[in-house]
C-alpha cells in the first residue's frame, strides 16, 4: 500500500480537486484499489466521493479521537474509490504517527489518497508523516512561490519527528525520508506565470514533477458533476496532463 498525502500551507491550489481526480484515475484507469481520506473541515473530497452513504460511520473527527483504531469500520464505499468521510469540526490528535499505525489495518488498498486543509495542524502533520510521497499543488502566482520554503521546512520538521520515532521501531519497512514533489496547477499561457515558473525551475532546488495541470473551466464543469476530468472530457488537454501526473506519481511510490 502506498500513501499519498496532498497538502499545501496555501488554500486555493487545487488540492481536493487534484486528489479526487488522482484517485479516480488510479482506480479506473489503472485498476488499482484505492481510499480516499478525507481531513478537510470543507468535505469537498468527501461529496465528490460519496455515492449515498446509507448507515452512519465514523467520520475523521471519531477516528482521530480513537487515535485512528478500527479505520475499516470507517470506510464507505464509493463507485470507484473508498472513502474515509471528512467533518466540519476540527479532529484533534493524540500522537503524530497514529494515523500511520491506524493505516496498517487497510493493506488490502494499493493506494491511499489523503486531502488536506491548508494548515500545518496536528492532523496535517501525522498525514505527512504517514505519507509514502507528499503532492503540492501551487499556482504560478509570488505568494505560491514565497510559501513553498515554508512547505519545505514544515515536512522537514515532520521528517525529524519521524526520525526520532524511528529508534522506538523495530520494522523492515519503516521509511523516515518523507518524499515529496510540487506540481503546479491552473496553468495558463500568460508571461508572469511563464516567470514563476522560470524563477521555481532554474533558480530553486524544490523537487518538482514534470508536469503542468492546464487552467480551463473543464475541471470546473467536471467538479460540479462529481466527474473526474479525463471521464467528462477524455481527450481534454486537461485530461492528458492529470494522467501524465499520475504516471509520474506512480514512477515515484513503486
Amino acid at each position: 500500500m502506498k500513501t499519498i498525502t496532498v497538502w499545501n500551507r496555501k488554500g486555493g491550489v487545487g488540492k481536493t480537486t487534484l486528489s479526487f481526480n488522482l484517485a479516480s484515475c488510479l482506480a479506473t484507469e489503472h485498476q488499482k484499489k484505492v481510499l480516499g481520506i478525507d481531513l478537510d473541515e470543507q468535505k469537498n473530497f468527501s461529496l465528490m466521493l460519496e455515492k449515498g452513504t446509507g448507515r452512519t460511520k465514523a467520520d475523521i473527527v471519531k477516528l482521530a479521537k480513537d487515535n485512528f483504531k478500527d479505520m475499516k469500520k470507517a470506510v464507505y464505499k464509493g463507485k470507484n474509490v473508498d472513502y474515509i468521510r471528512g467533518s466540519h469540526a476540527k479532529a484533534y490528535v493524540q500522537t503524530i504517527n497514529g494515523l500511520y499505525e491506524g493505516l496498517k489495518s487497510l493493506r488490502d488498498y494499493d493506494y491511499v489518497i489523503i486531502d488536506c486543509p491548508a494548515s500545518f495542524s496536528h492532523i496535517v502533520q501525522s498525514a505527512i508523516y504517514a505519507a509514502d510521497f507528499v503532492l503540492v499543488p501551487i499556482g504560478l502566482d509570488a505568494f505560491s512561490k514565497d510559501n513553498l520554503n515554508l512547505v519545505s521546512t514544515s515536512i522537514e520538521s515532520v521528517r525529524q519527528a519521524k526520525e526520532l520515532n524511528e529508534m522506538e521501531v523495530d520494522e523492515e519497512d519503516f521509511m523516515v525520508d518523507i518524499p515529496w514533489s510540487i506540481v503546479v496547477n491552473r496553468v495558463a499561457n500568460r508571461k508572469n506565470q511563464k516567470e514563476t515558473f522560470t524563477d521555481l525551475v532554474y533558480k530553486h532546488d524544490y523537487p518538482m514533477l514534470d508536469i503542468c495541470i492546464s487552467e480551463t473551466t473543464t475541471v470546473a464543469t467536471a467538479n460540479s458533476m462529481k466527474k473526474p476530468v479525463y471521464l467528462h472530457r477524455s481527450h481534454a488537454t486537461v485530461a492528458q496532463d492529470i494522467r501524465d501526473m499520475v504516471d509520474l506519481i506512480r514512477e515515484e511510490v513503486e
